[in-house]
C-alpha cells in the first residue's frame, strides 16, 4: 500500500491528470491512496498504518513547515511505523542545514538518525540530502545506500523544536 498525503488539491489534481505514474500504478495492481490536507494532521487522526519508510517531503523551499519537524511531530510519525521503519526527512535546502534538527529530534526519542547525500554525476541536476530515522540500531548496516552516510553536526546550544518553539536562525547556511 501507497498513501500520499497532500496539502494542495491543485497538486492531487495535476498528479491525477498531467502524469502518469497513479494510473499506471493502480493498473499493475498497486494499492495507493492520496489523503488530502496536512499530513501531520491526517496521520494524527489515523490508526498506525505500520509504514515501512514514511518519507516526509516539505522542505526544499525558502518557507517550510516548521510543524513538520518538531518533536510532537516525529511522535506521531514513530508511532505510524512498522518494527523497523524508517522516518525519511528530505532535508535539501539551498538556505537551511535541517540535518542538525532531525539528529536532536531522533536523539531525543533515543532514534537513531543518519544523514545520506546523493551527489549526481550529471551538473544539471541537484544533490539531493535525506536524514533517515529509525528506532532500529543496526538500520545503517542494512540496506545497500547505507553505509555512506556521512555524520550530522549539531549545535551545542541549539535548542529542540517543538510545536512552541524553533529558530531559522540557528540553521540559516552561512
Amino acid at each position: 500500500w501507497f498513501g500520499f498525503y497532500e496539502i494542495n488539491p491543485q497538486v492531487i489534481d495535476l498528479a491525477k491528470t498531467q502524469f502518469t505514474y497513479l494510473a499506471a500504478a493502480k493498473n499493475a495492481g498497486a494499492a495507493l491512496d492520496i489523503i488530502g490536507g496536512d499530513a501531520r494532521l491526517a496521520l494524527e487522526k489515523q490508526s498506525s498504518q505500520q509504514f515501512d519508510v514514511l518519507l516526509v517531503d516539505a522542505f526544499s523551499s525558502d518557507a517550510i513547515p516548521v510543524h513538520l519537524l518538531t518533536t510532537e511531530a516525529l511522535r506521531v510519525y514513530s508511532r505510524h511505523l512498522a518494527a523497523g521503519g524508517i522516518v525519511a526527512f528530505h532535508v535539501s535546502n539551498r538556505y537551511l542545514e535541517l540535518q542538525p534538527v532531525v539528529k536532536q529530534l531522533a536523539k531525543l526519542q533515543n532514534l537513531h538518525a543518519f544523514w545520506i547525500s546523493d551527489e549526481p554525476a550529471e551538473l544539471y541536476l541537484s544533490r539531493s540530502d535525506y536524514v533517515l530515522v529509525s528506532a532500529d540500531p543496526d538500520v545503517e548496516g542494512k540496506y545497500p545506500f547505507m553505509g555512506r552516510s556521512t555524520p550530522i553536526k549539531t549545535q551545542e546550544n541549539m535548542k529542540t523544536w517543538t510545536d512552541d518553539y524553533n529558530n531559522v536562525f540557528d540553521v540559516l547556511k552561512l
